[in-house]
């Protein structure tokens, strides 16, 4: 028996049903859904970073964590230019850049956790007490009137 292309399943021959064409669509669903949550991350990643050099421009753990994945993807670049001859895709000066390209975006998960600390860092999360808790609770008067009842018993 010969299938036409008009058989009722989408024509070639192919079933409704195809196992392959399930576990194709769902591995694409997949990543769609984790390139958008990888989006979102690297959009969040961003303003983090921009908002704590808007908030603290001179501090210098920032500055030191930005230079690294700058100065690592520069020298990738200039290590990709003057390597790339006749040599191919393993020449030396390719796996050069790939190792600088690998060290800086380290630098940038880097500069991502800096800016983290920095914003945490200036924070009153952490901020000391004015006084105390001992001294207001054990010697500091609870209510009002306590200088006058000891101020009459003397």
């Amino acid at each position: 028996m010969q299938r036409s292309y008009n058989d009722g399943y989408g024509g070639y021959g192919y079933g409704r049903n195809d196992m392959g064409a399930a576990i194709g669509s769902g591995i694409l669903m997949i990543t769609i859904v984790a390139m958008v949550i990888l989006v979102y991350l690297l959009v969040k990643a961003a303003d983090l970073v921009i908002r704590t050099f808007a908030k603290h421009p001179k501090h210098k753990g920032l500055w030191i964590a930005l230079a690294i994945p700058v100065g690592s993807f520069a020298l990738a670049g200039l290590a990709a230019a003057l390597g790339s001859g006749a040599g191919g895709g393993s020449s030396p000066g390719n796996v050069i850049a790939a190792g600088f390209a690998v060290i800086g975006g380290i630098g940038l998960l880097g500069l991502v956790i800096t800016a983290r600390v920095v914003e945490v860092r200036h924070q009153d999360l952490f901020a000391q007490e004015k006084a105390p808790l001992v001294n207001n609770v054990l010697r500091k008067p609870w209510f009002g009137g306590w200088n006058e009842v000891e101020g009459a018993a003397a």
